[in-house]
């Protein structure tokens, strides 16, 4: 009752726009309570301590521990937090490849009439596939294949990435506090993040940036084999995950690493070449051959990413801020897909080219990233930087975000999972900050001690507030984003009827343009549902007579709710759709031939 009536004032109603709100409350709770009382509960907290020093001192029981405990905890909030839709365009995608995996190709043909199942992130052509690298749909993928449902693959993934955060921190800090650490990536990122919470992806990345820095300070140290193993591996995983900024992180860390080789306490130099120099060529070797062969299979070219191929068919604006706009827009299908790759992927990129727009950009994203990986209460600690940067120890992983922070700030887009190959190295300096808050002192009174022991009481008392708000739309650690939870709701209902189902989906003028509806999975022709985009009635007919025996739904999308009906009859749409024009937008004349059999466009 005594902590009801303190809180209150503290949580006022539960919104996702009052949860930061809230634990910067707690925050300044915490701050006066650690001035006025700093020795409040210490024998409470001494002996909680205790006991995780005693777990932890077994350090592989402790990685494993991590693991499970993000499966249990996430398993159990199945009830109030069931598996997640997709709804944003990306999700689809990234299905659209764990499916295709899972059909045992790389790739798939080029559907016929493939103009009306033209979407965003999805390549159609040379053949049918996914823009992104490979990884996080094979992570699906194995969800799919061996549970039933791409999310498995999803909550496994976030599992390792947390067991592995424990992991890399035992190489850097006391067990105790590499066992402190990930348990704030359970808490933090293990639950409410929507890298658990949607296909989008973060973990994958995650995970390999974790291998790569936990097993530098291990080779330095012990210089054995099978560290060195551990880093190719986690390089593999950036390369097929997030490449860029993957590569932003491994270069700064090989350096660091070269640079341990040339100093008198690095082994000998043929040591060196077996336990260290050999097996990163070796997984560097593997990583290009497989790399190749995935994009010979997509692109038809073991040099050109499917990536690339997407921006040289689509893009206007380039993926980094030093490139110049693309001068001649390529042909569109679609006048919705026009407006999205010429107006809407672009506005952050015009921003950014003045002095005040890129302030005003990498600002933003500092905010950004401090809202996903860190929020109000992982913040505090950062105040103790200033000694961070003086402690040799920790320097290295300085250098390493410095990097990071650049490479970050010079792409035209950002997310908070475009940072996850840094999420480790973000939770290493986390908690080295923790320890040096928790010996600070205030005219010998231990603020800081109780401050930091706050921290993950705080993080405790937030993941009841969270459970407890519901779902938020905002970039938090706790925050969501549904997306389209229409799509999914209809789509679920479609798949109840009888036989097959055919949506044709119809934009109005006023309807976002990034919010996508059609998405298809790998074989579209064996779908229960198939969606397509509305050409105009006279090419619906085409679309229609392509796939006989299915039950056409007309799918109208506007300001208000979608509206679903069956399709018009041919009279009905030659007098105008009941009275309405049959909107649709004109294909391209080389897009057109003479009966509308919709071939393949020639190359850009």
């Amino acid at each position: 009752m005594f902590l009801t009536l303190i809180l209150e004032p503290l949580v006022p109603p539960l919104t996702g726009d009052s949860l930061f709100a809230s634990e910067s409350r707690l925050i300044i709770l915490a701050v006066v309570v650690a001035l006025a009382f700093p020795n409040l509960g210490a024998e409470w907290f001494r002996r909680t301590e205790k006991l995780c020093g005693r777990v932890a001192a077994h350090r592989r029981a402790t990685v494993w521990l991590i693991g499970i405990l993000t499966l249990a905890i996430r398993a159990a909030l199945l009830p109030w937090m069931p598996i997640p839709s997709p709804g944003v365009a990306d999700e689809f995608s990234y299905l659209l490849q764990a499916d295709t995996f899972a059909h045992a190709r790389l790739a798939n043909p080029t559907p016929p009439l493939w103009p009306f199942f033209d979407t965003l992130h999805v390549l159609l052509h040379p053949t049918y596939a996914s823009k992104y690298p490979p990884l996080q749909g094979a992570v699906l993928a194995v969800g799919q294949v061996l549970f039933g449902h791409a999310w498995v693959g999803v909550l496994v993934s976030v599992a390792v990435m947390c067991a592995a955060i424990c992991w890399m921190l035992l190489g850097w800090v006391p067990s105790r506090w590499a066992l402190f650490g990930g348990l704030l990536a359970v808490i933090r990122l293990g639950t409410f993040s929507y890298w658990m919470n949607t296909y989008w992806g973060g973990a994958v990345a995650a995970i390999g940036g974790t291998l790569v820095l936990g097993s530098l300070p291990r080779i330095v140290r012990q210089g054995r084999l099978h560290y060195a193993w551990t880093m190719g591996l986690g390089l593999a995983i950036l390369a097929n995950s997030r490449p860029y900024e993957g590569a932003i992180l491994a270069f700064p860390a090989a350096a660091i690493l070269l640079v341990w080789m040339t100093t008198r306490k690095s082994p000998p130099l043929p040591v060196l070449l077996r336990r260290v120099v050999l097996p990163l060529v070796v997984w560097l070797v593997a990583i290009a051959a497989a790399t190749g062969y995935y994009n010979w299979k997509v692109t038809g070219s073991p040099l050109v990413f499917p990536y690339q191929v997407h921006l040289a068919q689509y893009a206007v604006t380039p993926p980094f801020l030093w490139q110049p706009l693309r001068p001649d827009p390529p042909a569109y299908t679609d006048a919705r897909l026009r407006n999205f790759h010429l107006f809407e992927e672009s506005i952050s990129y015009e921003r950014a080219h003045s002095l005040h727009g890129f302030l005003h950009s990498a600002l933003a994203r500092l905010e950004i990233t401090d809202a996903f990986y860190l929020g109000p209460v992982l913040t505090l600690p950062f105040i103790m930087l200033p000694w961070m940067v003086r402690d040799g120890r920790i320097r290295p992983l300085l250098w390493v975000g410095a990097a990071m922070l650049v490479g970050l700030m010079c792409e035209s887009w950002f997310l908070p999972h475009y940072a996850s190959p840094a999420t480790a190295l973000i939770y290493a300096l986390l908690v080295q900050a923790t320890r040096y808050l928790r010996v600070w002192s205030v005219r010998r009174r231990p603020v800081g001690r109780m401050m930091a022991r706050a921290i993950l009481l705080i993080c405790l008392i937030m993941f009841g507030v969270r459970l407890h708000a519901g779902s938020s739309s905002q970039w938090a650690w706790f925050g969501d984003r549904p997306g389209n939870q229409e799509r999914a709701r209809i789509s679920e209902e479609l798949e109840k009827q009888n036989g097959g189902q055919l949506v044709i989906v119809r934009y109005g003028p006023q309807y976002p343009a990034d919010e996508e509806w059609v998405y298809n999975l790998a074989d579209i022709a064996a779908a229960k549902v198939v969606w397509a985009r509305d050409k105009g009635y006279a090419a619906d007919q085409t679309l229609i007579e392509h796939f006989p025996d299915r039950r056409v739904w007309l799918l109208e999308l506007d300001r208000g709710e979608p509206k679903l009906e069956p399709f018009p009859s041919a009279t009905a749409g030659a007098s105008g759709l009941n009275g309405r024009r049959a909107r649709g937008v004109d294909l391209p004349s080389h897009l057109v031939p003479d009966t509308l059999s919709l071939q393949r466009p020639r190359e850009q």
